[in-house]
C-alpha cells in the first residue's frame, strides 16, 4: 500500500514538472507566432497600399506636370518599398510612404478637381489602407513590447534561456526607435 502511494506521489510530482515546464514554453511559442502573423499582415497590408498607390497613378492627369512629379515619386516609392529586404528598410521606406501618401491627399484636397471622382474614391482608399498599415505595425510593436516584458520575467525568462527563440526587430525607424527605448 505504501508503495503504492509513493508511485502516486512520484507520478503526480513528474506530472507538475512537465506542466510547469510545457505551460510557460508553450506561451512563449505562442507569442512568438503571433508576432510572426502580426508581420505578415503588415507587409501583406504594405502590398496592398503599394497597389493602390499603381492603381492611382492612373488617374493622375498626364497634362499637368505636377501630377506627372506625383507619378513618378509613387513609383520610387513603391520601388523602395518592394526591394527593401530587412524590417528596418521597410519601417524607413513605410515612413517615406506616409509621407508621400499624406502629401497627395494633401494635394488632392486642394487642387483636385472634385469631378475626378475615380480619383477621389481611390484617394479615400489609399487613406483608409494607411490608418490599417499604421494599426498594423502599432500592433506588431506592441506585441513585441508585451513579448519583452514577459519573456524578462519569471517563469518565461527560464524558458528563454533554455529554448532557442527569436528575436524580432520592431517595425520603426532608427530615429523612432531611439525615442522609443527613451521610454
Amino acid at each position: 500500500m505504501k508503495t503504492v502511494r509513493n508511485i502516486v506521489i512520484i507520478v503526480i510530482v513528474v506530472a507538475l514538472l512537465i506542466f510547469s515546464v510545457l505551460t510557460p514554453y508553450n506561451l512563449v511559442k505562442t507569442k512568438q507566432s503571433n508576432i510572426s502573423d502580426s508581420l505578415k499582415l503588415l507587409n501583406a497590408q504594405i502590398e496592398q497600399r503599394a497597389e493602390l498607390l499603381d492603381g492611382l497613378s492612373a488617374y493622375l492627369d498626364p497634362q499637368l506636370e505636377i501630377e506627372q512629379e506625383i507619378k513618378g515619386i509613387i513609383s520610387d516609392i513603391n520601388n523602395q518599398t518592394r526591394s527593401a529586404s530587412t524590417i528596418s528598410e521597410k519601417a524607413d521606406a513605410n515612413k517615406e510612404v506616409s509621407s508621400v501618401v499624406n502629401g497627395i491627399i494633401n494635394y488632392s484636397n486642394s487642387n483636385t478637381d472634385k469631378r475626378r471622382k475615380d480619383f477621389v474614391d481611390e484617394l479615400v482608399k489609399l487613406r483608409d489602407m494607411q490608418v490599417r498599415v499604421n494599426t498594423a505595425k502599432n500592433d506588431y510593436n506592441t506585441l513585441i513590447d508585451s513579448y519583452i516584458s514577459e519573456t524578462q520575467r519569471f517563469p518565461l525568462n527560464v524558458v528563454v534561456k533554455f529554448v532557442k527563440t527569436d528575436d524580432f526587430e520592431y517595425f520603426m525607424t532608427a530615429e523612432e526607435l531611439q525615442e522609443h527605448n527613451k521610454r
